[in-house]
């Protein structure tokens, strides 16, 4: 495997979870000289574990804490064992971020674009995770001017969701929308069925309308947009057609709807409530 150049496949699965959970107690013997291939596996677990550990109480801090510090300790060994290698720079860049230390996290991410090379889709996401940080340490017009700097070719869902957190964030509402719709066109043109999601999820967090029709746009087969889009009809008041695309998917995909309801407990209450619990009584069947 190249691991110069590899895609993370971190921050989005259970399983990665998982893992982790049962590699954490795991510690290489200091003897054994790990490959850097092994020991980026490692690390990738760290930072995954680090990412889902919520940041409610003491004892989640430490342990995100302690798998950050694992990892880029672990980052070193990489560097010392195989110098030069951008994912190393990028696993960097993503765990610092995670601390807060956004100049840091801006040097790693720089570095990694130096060892980029030719690789768009790396140099994409290093450039959309520059402007993400520019953004989050309170500097929208950075993050814009960045994002505006980039061949309008090569944007995906992400520059667009990062332009349109930007201009929210600047309280300009109009260019929020304009950034949203064209990042729903592109991905729209592209068949990029998760870049439409990204591009639904981020309007409906922002509160832009075209929530709704990035949803629509990826049709009733898609058990998730169908779920995420009743939720927005109920919040509109139209309880009957938000009824009926719940029932659709107990039908389709019951088990999923069983873990959406109970994932979003906070919004399942009262009325809604017994809303979700009369579908879902449907999908249990009768008994005896």
């Amino acid at each position: 495997m190249n691991t110069k150049h590899r895609g993370i496949a971190l921050w989005t699965g259970a399983s990665l979870v998982v893992g982790a959970l049962v590699y954490g107690g795991f510690i290489y013997p200091r003897s054994v000289r790990a490959d850097a291939g092994t020991l980026l596996s490692m690390c990738e677990l760290h930072l995954g574990l680090a990412q889902q550990l919520p940041l409610t109480d003491g004892v989640a801090k430490q342990q995100r804490k302690d798998n950050i510090d694992k990892a880029l300790a672990i980052l070193d060994d990489v560097e010392a064992e195989s110098p030069g290698l951008s994912i190393t720079s990028e696993f960097r860049g993503f765990a610092e971020w995670m601390r807060s230390d956004f100049e840091a996290a801006k040097r790693a991410y720089g570095e990694a674009l130096s060892r980029a090379g030719d690789d768009a889709a790396l140099r994409l996401r290093l450039e959309n995770n520059l402007a993400a940080i520019d953004l989050e340490s309170g500097k929208p017009d950075r993050a814009i001017a960045r994002l505006e700097g980039m061949e309008n070719g090569r944007r995906d869902a992400s520059t667009f969701i990062v332009e349109a957190q930007a201009w929210q964030a600047k309280g300009d509402a109009k260019k929020r929308s304009q950034a949203l719709a064209d990042g729903l066109r592109r991905a729209a043109k592209n068949k990029d069925a998760n870049g439409i999601y990204s591009i639904a999820e981020a309007a409906a967090s922002l509160g832009d309308a075209i929530a709704t029709s990035a949803f629509e746009e990826l049709g009733a087969e898609h058990a998730r947009a169908r779920y995420r889009l009743a939720q927005l009809k109920i919040n509109e008041g139209a309880t009957d057609t938000a009824t009926s695309m719940l029932e659709a998917i107990a039908k389709t995909a019951p088990e999923a709807l069983k873990r959406w309801v109970s994932e979003d407990r906070g919004f399942w209450i009262g009325d809604r409530k017994a809303l979700a619990d009369r579908v879902l009584s449907v999908t249990a069947g009768p008994t005896r």
